[in-house]
C-alpha cells in the first residue's frame, strides 16, 4: 500500500471515529434531555389534580379512618371467606346450616371490627387521604378489602333482622351507607365504582327489610329510619369531579410517561406521544354528553365503544376508559332505579299503615309516577289478589347484566310487599 493510500485510509478512519463519536454524544444528550423532560408533568394538570385532594382531617374525626380501620381488621378464613360472600348476596331463608353457622361465628369473631366501622356513621367529615397529585402512581385505599367488610356487614343486617333486633340490622345499613358515601366523595373512577358496589349491597337489604312481614317492620319511626338509610346523593355531579380527575390524570401521564422521542433534522427534541390534549378533552365531552340520558335510550353505545376499542391502535387508554365511564354511569344510574324502588315500597308500606291496603291503582307519586333515570320507565306496580303489593324495575336484569359484575344481578329481586300491617 503506497503513502497516499495509507494516508487516505487514515483519515477516513479518523472521520468514521469522530461520526461515531458525534452521534455517541448526540444520542447521550438525548438520553439526559429526554430523561429530565418525561419526568416533569404539566404544572397546569398537576395543579388542576391537587384541587381534588381534602385537607388533612384527624384520624378520630375522619370516618374513612374508622371504616378502613374496621375493614383491614378483618381477618378472614377460607371458609368465612366463601360463606360470607354466598350470604351477602340471598336472602337467610336460602342460607343452609352450615353457612349460617359459619356467618355467625364470623360475626362473632369480628365484632370488634364492625363496631370500629360503625362509629364512622355519626362522623361528618371523610377522607381517603389520596393523593390525586400523584397522578397514575396515586396510592389508593385497599378497595377489595373493603368491598369484603361491606359484605360482613350485609350478613350482620341480615341476621340481626332474622333474630328480631331491628335496631342492629339498621346500625350495618347506615355503616354500608357511610361507607358508600364516602367513597363517592372521592374523584377516582375505580373508587366511584366501589361506591356504587357497596351502595348496591346495603340496597338490596334494605329492600328485603320494608317487605318483612313483622310488627317492628310496621312501626313508623322503622319506616323512617330505614329510608334514612337511601341516599340521595347526586351521582352524576360525582361523576362529573370523577371526569375532570381523570382529565388531569391523563395529561399529566401524557407529558410525563413519554412513550418515544423524535428528533428533527436540528437535532432537537420533539415529544411524541399517543395521548394528545385535545382527544383527551374530546373524549370528556363525550361523556358529559352521556351522563344526564338514561342508560335505557343507549343500549348500541357499549358495543361502539367497545368495538372502537379494539380497533385503537396504537391502544393510548381513552377508549378503555371510555367503556368504563359508560359501565360506570350505567351502574350508578341502576342504583339510582333501585333508590327509587325502596323509596317507593316505604311509601306504601306508610300508605298500608295509614288506610289498612294498598290502592289498587297506581298513586300520583313521583317515585311511581316518573319513570326511573335506568330504564327510563315507570315501575311496575302490581297489586296482588291476596291483598300484598309488588313493585320492581321493569327490564332491570336483562338491561344490567351485561354491565356490571357477572352474577351480581340474581341479588336485585321485585318488592313484594305484604298485605297485613304486621
Amino acid at each position: 500500500m503506497s503513502i497516499c493510500e495509507i494516508s487516505w485510509v487514515r483519515r477516513v478512519t479518523l472521520v468514521v471515529a469522530i461520526c461515531f463519536l458525534t452521534a455517541l454524544v448526540v444520542l447521550t444528550v438525548a438520553r439526559l434531555r429526554g430523561r429530565k423532560v418525561a419526568r416533569v408533568a404539566d404544572p397546569q394538570a398537576i395543579e388542576a389534580l391537587k384541587a381534588f385532594e381534602k385537607p388533612a382531617i384527624p384520624d378520630e374525626e375522619n370516618a374513612a379512618k374508622w371504616l378502613a380501620g374496621g375493614a383491614g381488621a378483618v381477618v378472614w378464613s377460607m371458609a368465612e371467606k366463601a360463606a360470607v360472600g354466598t350470604a351477602s348476596g340471598r336472602p337467610i331463608s336460602e342460607w343452609d346450616q352450615e353457612t349460617e353457622a359459619t356467618v355467625r361465628e364470623a360475626l362473632d369473631r369480628h365484632r370488634g371490627a364492625l363496631d370500629t366501622m360503625s362509629v364512622a356513621v355519626g362522623i361528618e367529615q371523610t377522607s381517603f387521604d389520596i393523593r390525586y397529585s400523584d397522578g397514575t402512581e396515586a396510592e389508593l385505599p385497599d378497595l377489595l378489602e373493603i368491598l369484603r367488610a361491606v359484605r360482613l356487614l350485609a350478613c350482620q343486617a341480615r341476621i340481626a333482622f332474622a333474630d328480631g333486633n331491628p335496631e342492629g340490622g339498621l346500625v350495618a345499613l347506615a355503616t354500608m351507607n357511610r361507607m358508600a358515601s364516602s367513597l363517592y366523595k372521592e374523584s377516582s373512577l375505580i373508587t366511584f365504582m366501589i361506591a356504587v358496589a357497596a351502595e348496591r349491597i346495603m340496597l338490596v337489604q334494605a329492600a328485603e327489610a320494608v317487605s318483612f312481614d313483622e310488627v317492628w317492620a310496621c312501626n313508623p319511626e322503622f319506616l323512617d329510619e330505614l329510608e334514612a338509610v337511601v341516599l340521595q346523593t347526586d351521582q352524576m355531579r360525582d361523576l362529573r369531579r370523577v371526569l375532570g380527575a381523570w382529565e388531569a390524570t391523563l395529561w399529566a401521564a401524557a407529558t410525563k410517561g413519554v412513550t418515544r422521542w423524535e428528533f428533527d433534522p436540528k437535532g432537537s427534541l420533539e415529544l411524541s406521544d399517543d395521548l394528545d390534549r385535545e382527544d383527551i378533552q374530546k373524549a370528556c365531552r363525550r361523556v358529559e354528553e352521556w351522563l344526564p340520558i338514561p342508560y335505557g335510550r343507549t343500549l348500541e353505545r357499549l358495543t361502539q365503544l367497545e368495538a372502537e376499542a379494539k380497533a385503537q391502535e396504537p391502544a393510548n387508554g381513552i377508549e378503555s376508559d371510555l367503556v368504563g365511564f359508560n359501565k360506570a354511569i350505567g351502574r350508578a344510574q341502576s342504583v339510582a332505579a333501585q333508590r327509587q324502588l325502596i323509596r317507593a315500597a316505604i311509601t306504601m308500606r306508610r300508605t298500608m299503615l295509614e288506610t289498612g291496603s294498598y290502592p289498587l291503582d297506581r298513586p300520583e307519586h313521583p317515585d311511581l309516577t316518573d319513570p326511573d333515570p335506568f330504564t327510563d320507565k315507570q315501575l311496575s306496580y302490581q297489586p296482588g289478589s291476596d291483598g300484598s303489593l309488588t313493585i320492581e324495575v321493569v327490564g332491570f336484569v336483562d338491561l344490567l347484566t351485561p354491565i356490571t359484575v357477572p352474577g351480581m344481578v340474581r341479588y336485585i329481586r321485585p318488592i313484594t310487599l305484604p298485605a297485613t300491617g304486621g
